[in-house]
């Protein structure tokens, strides 16, 4: 089974919110050990790493988090080197009675977007369910709307969304810690394909208008500035 279709699965099935974050400790600026060490300095707010996790976190110099939330439960933290590990983990909690099947390892088209990214990356997905228990979807899309002079969902993915009862989100920063692209919508593939598109576009900006090495400096017209 691909891993889009078993991350497709659990949304349909888990009443909370999922959120997938990729080598967050980069727009930190700390080693991904330091990392590592603070999560688990934190067991109030995150579910430790072990050490065997850590060596295999360390040794591939990368770390993907996933934090499964719903009303009335403790948040699940599940940690791996890509994003079909962490997938794959959640499934199995989700589903403990199928007979599991890995998910295809090769590179995952997400994975491609992280490691085109020089900082960190974020999928969000219902997160509006672990905000406030009350905000309806309606809510978070008139939320989102709210701090921006042109829609960032706009009347026909904003039907789409209500209709599919699902918004994902996805937030990558190529080059630096305050230019950043985010897309929504509710097709996880439609959404990557979407991502890579950007990445293309901005490469060609970058190719025009090369990066001064400043994490201050807004690059790109086509990127967003970070309120």
């Amino acid at each position: 089974m691909k891993c889009t279709h078993k991350l497709n699965k659990i949304i349909d099935n888990w009443k909370g919110g999922l959120d997938l974050s990729a080598n967050d400790h980069i727009g930190d600026f700390r080693s991904l050990e330091d990392y590592i060490d603070e999560i688990n300095e934190k067991p109030e707010h995150y579910m430790p790493i072990s050490l065997d996790v850590k060596n295999k976190l360390l040794e591939a110099n990368t770390i993907y988090h996933l934090r499964a939330f719903a009303k009335d439960i403790k948040s699940i933290d599940i940690y791996g080197i890509n994003f079909s590990d962490v997938v794959d983990q959640l499934y199995v909690m989700v589903f403990p009675e199928e007979t599991f099947i890995p998910s295809d390892q090769m590179v995952t088209i997400f994975d491609q977007i992280v490691k085109r990214c020089k900082y960190d990356v974020t999928l969000d997905i219902n997160e509006y369910r672990g905000r406030d228990h009350n905000m309806t979807i309606h809510d978070f899309i008139e939320q989102v709307n709210m701090f921006h002079d042109e829609k960032e969902i706009d009347d026909d993915l904003a039907e789409e969304i209500i209709e599919a009862d699902r918004v994902i989100s996805l937030q990558m920063y190529p080059d630096g810690s305050v230019g950043f692209y985010k897309i929504y919508g509710t097709d996880l593939e439609e959404i990557f394909y979407d991502a890579h598109e950007c990445l293309d576009s901005n490469d060609k900006d970058r190719r025009s208008y090369p990066y001064n090495g400043d994490p201050n400096h807004q690059k790109y017209i086509t990127q967003e500035e970070e309120l």
